[in-house]
């Protein structure tokens, strides 16, 4: 999975600022390790990326959590004149914006394997 976002983020030449994006994290004393998976998953599964679809579901089964959902808006109705120069700006607009969300997917799958590994760590063993 990261090694997914890692290669398209590189194709893309991409450069992520992680510190941009003010998400929970594990490390913090006192942290509820369940509580800071859930809201990261949620925030994931929020982003809309069907490359990660597969893994919020199964995290938020694996700690028994589901998500709000995100209300939903009213779309915006405008009449546009359609040329191709907009037509480019859109495309590289939409570029640009599954970039960001690769991102903050990338940055919410550092935390969350910081989560999981401390998890393990205090998990009895069997």
């Amino acid at each position: 999975m990261r090694r997914d976002i890692t290669t398209l983020l590189q194709n893309s030449r991409t450069a992520c600022r992680t510190q941009d994006y003010h998400l929970p994290n594990c490390m913090a004393q006192g942290i509820n390790l369940v509580s800071t998976l859930s809201t990261l998953t949620c925030k994931m599964r929020h982003l809309g990326l069907p490359l990660t679809d597969r893994l919020t579901e199964f995290v938020l089964y694996s700690i028994c959590c589901s998500c709000r959902e995100k209300p939903t808006k009213e779309p915006k109705v405008k009449l546009k004149k359609r040329t191709a120069t907009g037509q480019r700006r859109n495309e590289q607009r939409r570029i640009k914006k599954e970039n960001r969300k690769l991102c903050r997917a990338n940055a919410m799958l550092s935390n969350m394997t910081e989560c999981y590994q401390i998890l393990k760590a205090q998990s009895p063993e069997t």
